[in-house]
């Protein structure tokens, strides 16, 4: 048996809305500015914060960019796993505010860092190729003979 320790007033608010203000979280005027915002569709998130970008440069071509992310499992490309870290980019025509969690996002794989040297190279066919990892056109052609001959006559080709 629980003991109830409030006022006659309070008990009779306690009885009728007993259920429904205890689950309620009471609402508040100050927001903290740097709280995201979540719609009430649980499928959208709206940022009002941008996220932090990556800078990216291959010291082939000297190509400047900025990227979304580095690694081998880019949180919006859903069950996407690379073989190495790669430099990865949003697809810049999609929508910036509203993105589905659920659903993979379009993608741009910008580079990755050399296996053999470990510069980074973007995926441009002058500056790159890969084959299982990415190698620069330096390294590739230095180790050409490593290659099977079927990947070594398309590299020539290539970097001809």
């Amino acid at each position: 048996m629980s003991t109830n320790h409030s006022s006659p007033r309070e008990s009779h608010q306690h009885s009728t809305n007993e259920d429904s203000e205890a689950k309620l979280p009471l609402s508040s005027t100050s927001k903290d500015p740097n709280e995201k915002e979540i719609s009430s569709d649980s499928k959208f998130q709206v940022s009002t914060e941008p996220e932090p970008r990556i800078q990216f440069r291959c010291e082939k071509c000297d190509i400047d960019e900025l990227c979304d992310y580095k690694g081998q499992k880019p949180p919006f490309a859903n069950g996407i796993c690379f073989t190495e870290d790669c430099f990865v980019m949003r697809d810049p025509f999609a929508p910036p505010l509203f993105r589905a969690r659920s659903k993979p996002e379009y993608f741009i794989v910008l580079g990755a860092h050399c296996t053999v040297c470990g510069i980074v190279v973007c995926k441009r066919t002058r500056c790159s190729v890969f084959y299982e990892k990415t190698f620069c056109k330096d390294c590739a052609l230095a180790n050409l003979k490593c290659f099977p001959s079927e990947v070594q006559a398309r590299m020539r080709k290539q970097f001809s």
